[in-house]
């Protein structure tokens, strides 16, 4: 099952700039942002094999961000995020679903409101964890017999 605290704990190891964890580059953010979206994501029922390519997808898209302009991640985020979960569906044929990305792109928006408003890093990561999983579990699995949110 997905579970938004994996989400809330593995975004607390990285995010505080204070901490050594935090990425030293692009490449690095995109990496460790697609190390927890599988963390979360390798709970998905119905389940997925296909995690490689879903951290390949996500850190593609990420990778183009610059260190001058954060805002990009805003942009590009909704998108990898799209396709991270595109490969989590695909790999979800191995269990005779194929799976289909929540239509509605995902809003970056009230986090980054949040960041900009001077919010705690606690506070931020809540919004995350919750965001992302709201989202995920609008996506669908569909088989012979029906159709149903991830889970």
């Amino acid at each position: 099952m997905l579970n938004s605290s994996v989400l809330k704990n593995e975004f607390l190891e990285f995010a505080d700039y204070t901490k050594e964890s935090f990425p030293k580059s692009i490449s690095d953010a995109a990496s460790l942002w697609a190390d927890m979206l599988e963390a979360y994501s390798k709970g998905v029922v119905p389940p997925s094999n296909n995690f490689e390519a879903a951290k390949i997808s996500f850190v593609s898209i990420m990778s183009v961000s610059t260190l001058n302009d954060n805002s990009n991640w805003v942009v590009l985020f909704p998108g990898a995020l799209s396709a991270f979960a595109t490969q989590v569906g695909i790999g979800m044929l191995a269990s005779g679903y194929t799976g289909t990305v929540n239509p509605i792109s995902f809003d970056m928006e009230p986090i980054l409101s949040l960041g900009t408003g001077g919010a705690e890093i606690e506070d931020i990561a809540d919004r995350l964890a919750q965001d992302v999983h709201t989202w995920f579990k609008a996506c669908r699995a569909t088989n012979s017999n029906g159709s149903i949110n991830w889970s």
